[in-house]
């Protein structure tokens, strides 16, 4: 179902191309303070990688050591400490053509991340405005679309051929320099790009047997359930030890306050 041309190993492939952006968004519809991570685009012809900047390098790090040691870890390396950034974005996507396979979880644990992955198909109906502008020297072209229960504006360049964007936005006659929703919650905006990296990354082609698979609805809710109750969740799960029963109740309650703050992701569901 997803087949990449694997250049070194099975289960590992080469990209050559990282176009990076800045993702700006507003977690809470009600609160306008926003929040900004850098993200990464690789791409090798009708195949793409969108992660954060920083999950791509700690991935990278450990599919080169744990061809020498399985259980390496590069959060447990003292030679990264200080040095690794904090991650907001944990999801992984992997595109061929109108194929994805999105790798998510809802948090990185001290025990395990609970990595689950799911697939879908995404076509695009995109709409040209006529519209022409210029952004980052690049001579762009308007479009829009609706995804995610979103309408969404894109700026893409003709000049450099590739269909490919930030998250699970594709399908344009060139790349997306930049794109937003209406309401300007989420907004991706290319910053930076190299043309020869020679990156090798993980496919998720050879998941270990932890990672489940379900299926997005799934996914979105189970994400929504365990923000609510993380403290009961992860309790039971052994990841948290709470010392007293009134902390106990405040982190429960902390986290009804928490969910109730994350309601504007960048797909809607119901």
């Amino acid at each position: 179902m997803f087949p990449f041309s694997s250049s070194a190993q099975e289960n590992e492939s080469q990209f050559k191309q990282q176009f990076i952006y800045a993702m700006t968004f507003q977690m809470d519809s009600l609160d306008s303070k926003k929040q900004t991570e850098t993200m990464e685009l690789l791409t090798n012809g009708s195949h793409s990688v969108f992660q954060s900047l920083e999950k791509g390098f700690r991935d990278s790090v450990n599919l080169v050591k744990r061809k020498e040691k399985a259980d390496y870890d590069v959060r447990n390396d003292a030679s990264f400490r200080g040095k690794l950034k904090p991650i907001n974005s944990l999801y992984s996507i992997f595109r061929t053509d109108n194929h994805f396979r999105v790798l998510d979880a809802f948090s990185l644990g001290m025990r395990s991340d609970n990595y689950q992955y799911y697939e879908e198909e995404i076509v695009l109906d995109w709409k040209l405005t006529g519209k022409q502008d210029s952004l980052l020297g690049l001579p762009v072209q308007q479009a829009t679309t609706e995804f995610g229960g979103r309408t969404w504006e894109a700026w893409f360049t003709p000049e450099i051929p590739i269909g490919a964007g930030p998250y699970k936005f594709h399908g344009l006659p060139g790349l997306i320099v930049k794109i937003k929703d209406s309401q300007d919650f989420w907004t991706f905006t290319l910053t930076d790009m190299k043309q020869d990296i020679n990156r090798q990354v993980a496919l998720p082609t050879g998941l270990p047997k932890t990672v489940a698979k379900t299926d997005k609805l799934a996914f979105f809710k189970g994400r929504n359930d365990y923000f609510l109750n993380r403290t009961i969740i992860d309790e039971a799960a052994g990841n948290i030890i709470v010392g007293t029963p009134e902390g106990r109740q405040q982190s429960i309650d902390w986290d009804k306050k928490y969910a109730k703050s994350q309601n504007n992701w960048i797909e809607k569901f119901q």
